[in-house]
Formats: structure tokens, C-alpha cells, sequence
């Protein structure tokens, strides 16, 4: 059986000359870790790597975050970690769902939408004071009664707020396939720390992210630079980001970056409302942030 590090080598060859052409030059000397990979760590040639490379399914690339957004247009970075573990769910972009297709119909099913989707779409919909009359930052549990992804999960208020108004056709929502489009034209980067997954196992996700690691941390150093000249928001939710949080004030302080023009944005993760509402809309505090210099994001 071939290793992890095998089939990533020959999965991943050559891929600068996917990088869109406005991020390429920062990462001409970029090399990803395929060193710091364990040989005994294997994956068989029937399972795959995604996103894909090369052959992407439809709506899906491995390097599709930077697709539609150049460095110097991002005004806020939202960090995820890994891609979703199902294939025709990750698409390249963090938080965004690939198999859905109406929000209508998507919440028919209360397991198809991802939890932290879930929230971060409450979150989305709060935004707008037309949708003051649903309970969507809420972090109070509704109950404790079904299974996603092989997990018992609770039923959130926020979630069940958000089915309601989709339902009522109340909540207004570009659909799954615009939605993280519309927030990218607008200078939201969404972000996987690993670009890349295999299957739920330690050494795998360790492996990914060790690959990975030095195009991180080259992303990170160019949009430091940036907030160099203009304001930029580094949103980070879920208590693995600490890492993150040390490194963009290392840089902020390697660049004499202004205070005012960098903003470290923290929550709890969306997968659990409770702690992600913590400290109210974590949509709304980015706005806030951005309204200081510039406009707000139009999050619906």
C-alpha cells in the first residue's frame, strides 16, 4: 500500500501552476513539507485526496479560496481546519457545503447542513434587521436528539430559528452555490488551515497539516504585508487558532504593521452556538470593525 506522503508527491506536482495568477509571485519560493511526512503512514490507491487538484468535481478546487479574491482585495480572512470530510461537501473554500442546493429544501433535512454552516448562516441572517424577529443569536440548546456524521449533536434554538424563517421565506439567503461567492466579492477569505484530507485519523489530519504549514504560514505573511497600508481582519474561531494568533503578531510586530490596521477576531467554533454567540454576532463584530474605515460586509 502506498504511503500518505506517496500519494500526496504525485497528487500535488506542479501545484503552483494552479495558484491564480495574482497570489503566484508571494509563493515562487514556497515549498510544502512533504519531508515531514511519515512513510508508514498509508493510504490505499482506491481512497481519495480532496479537494482535488486536478479532475475537481464540479464547483470544487483545492484552490478555490483564491480563485475569485487577489491579496490585495482581501479585507478579512476567516480561518477553518481542515476541509469537510466528505468529498462532495468540501470545495476548496472553509465552511462552505458543496452538496447542498436550495436553502429551502437543504433544511427540509435537519442533518444535510453542516452544524457550523448552520451557524454561521443564523449568524449571516442576524445581520439584517428583518430578521429581528427570529431568535438567531441565541446559545440556548433545544434539545439533545440526533446524529451527524456518526455524532449525537444538540438541536440549537438558533438552528431551529433559522429553519423556521428559511421555511416562512422569511430569511433571505443567495443561495449555497453564490453565497460564499457573494461574501468573496466583497473581501471575505475564507480559508482552510489544511488544504487538503484524507480520513479522521491523527496521523492523517497531523500529516495534512504539517504539508501544509509553510502555504499558511506564506498566506499569513502576505496579508500582514497588507494590513501594512489598509485595515484587515483576521477572524479566528475554535481554540486550535491560538497557534495562528502568535504567529500574525509576530509578523505584525516584524512589520511594523499599525494596530489599527489589524484586527485579531476570535469566537467560539460554529459547530457549537453556545459558544460561538459567547460574545454576540461574530458576523456584526467584523462589520463593526470594517465600518471604522470602510464599508461594512453585506452578509446577506
Amino acid at each position: 500500500m502506498p504511503s500518505l506522503r506517496e500519494r500526496l508527491e504525485k497528487d500535488l506536482k506542479n501545484w503552483r501552476k494552479n495558484l491564480p495568477k495574482e497570489w503566484l509571485p508571494a509563493f515562487k519560493e514556497v515549498e510544502l513539507d512533504f519531508k515531514a511526512l511519515d512513510y508508514n503512514v498509508k493510504l490505499n490507491n482506491s481512497e481519495n485526496i480532496w479537494p482535488r487538484l486536478h479532475n475537481p468535481l464540479p464547483g470544487t478546487h483545492i484552490f478555490k479560496a483564491f480563485g475569485d479574491l487577489p491579496p490585495d482585495s482581501v479585507r478579512v480572512v476567516i480561518f477553518g481546519n481542515d476541509p469537510y470530510t466528505k468529498e462532495r461537501q468540501a470545495t476548496g473554500r472553509s465552511f462552505e457545503q458543496g452538496n447542498l442546493t436550495d436553502w429551502q429544501s437543504d433544511f427540509r433535512f435537519r442533518t444535510r447542513v453542516s452544524p457550523s454552516l448552520q451557524s454561521l448562516l443564523a449568524a449571516a441572517a442576524a445581520t439584517d434587521p428583518d430578521n429581528a424577529g427570529y431568535s438567531l443569536v441565541d446559545q440556548r440548546m433545544a434539545y439533545n436528539d440526533y446524529e451527524y456524521e456518526g455524532l449525537r449533536q444538540p438541536i440549537w434554538f438558533s438552528h431551529v430559528e433559522l429553519a423556521r424563517g428559511i421555511a416562512d421565506e422569511a430569511i433571505k439567503l443567495p443561495p449555497p452555490d453564490k453565497i460564499f461567492a457573494h461574501w468573496a466579492s466583497q473581501g471575505v477569505l475564507w480559508l482552510n488551515r489544511t488544504l487538503t484530507y484524507t480520513k479522521w485519523d491523527d496521523s492523517h489530519r497531523d500529516s495534512h497539516r504539517q504539508l501544509w504549514q509553510p502555504f499558511t504560514e506564506c498566506v499569513l505573511d502576505i496579508l500582514v504585508s497588507q494590513a501594512a497600508s489598509k485595515p484587515v481582519a483576521f477572524v479566528m474561531w475554535g481554540s486550535s487558532a491560538d497557534d495562528l494568533e502568535d504567529e500574525i503578531l509576530r509578523l505584525q510586530i516584524k512589520k511594523s504593521v499599525p494596530t489599527d490596521n489589524l484586527k485579531l477576531i476570535k469566537a467560539g467554533h460554529p459547530q457549537w452556538p453556545a459558544n460561538y454567540f459567547a460574545n454576540g454576532n461574530p458576523l456584526q463584530q467584523i462589520n463593526e470593525y470594517l465600518l471604522e474605515s470602510g464599508p461594512a460586509v453585506n452578509w446577506t
